[in-house]
């Protein structure tokens, strides 16, 4: 059973994204693994990192959105 979960939404502003993590002391970085539940990991062309042991990863999709 995975841990990461998928959430269809669309993000087109990748530097809206950084900017959004930036004020709320948030890392974002490029090519990367994110970390999940029981040491699980999963590929993110960008990937939010938490303050917790979990992160946030974001997948390019065909149409450029995120």
């Amino acid at each position: 059973m995975s841990h990461f979960t998928t959430i269809n939404i669309q993000i087109r502003d990748i530097d809206a994204v950084k900017a959004a993590c930036s004020e709320l002391g948030l890392s974002v970085e490029e090519n990367t693994q994110a970390r999940g539940y029981g040491s699980k990991r999963q590929h993110g062309d960008y990937v939010i990192r938490l303050n917790g042991p979990y992160d946030v990863a974001l997948e390019r999709q065909a149409d450029g959105s995120y």
